[in-house]
């Protein structure tokens, strides 16, 4: 589980040094994070909530960084994020 942590981790430095994405491409990119996080597995139980709220942290920066989206997609968008993570 160690080395699903390790990527977890990776995956949510990745997506918190992403440069701003494009309106036209969040969704994909929160898409592609999305199928990534659920491929890498479990990881160890005391660390869960911990890299898990790094994670949804992550996502909503990039969601909330992106111009050209008005404030009610970026609230959709957030939503399906969680819900999914859920």
């Amino acid at each position: 589980y160690q080395v699903n942590l390790d990527e977890k981790l990776a995956l949510c430095e990745q997506v918190e040094q992403q440069a701003t994405v494009s309106a036209d491409a969040i969704q994909t990119q929160v898409e592609e994070w999305f199928q990534r996080w659920n491929q890498i597995g479990f990881v160890p139980r005391e660390k869960k909530q911990e890299v898990t709220d790094r994670y949804v942290k992550a996502i909503m920066a990039a969601i909330h960084a992106v111009s050209g989206m008005d404030e009610e997609q970026k609230e959709r968008l957030l939503l399906q994020t969680e819900v999914r993570l859920a």
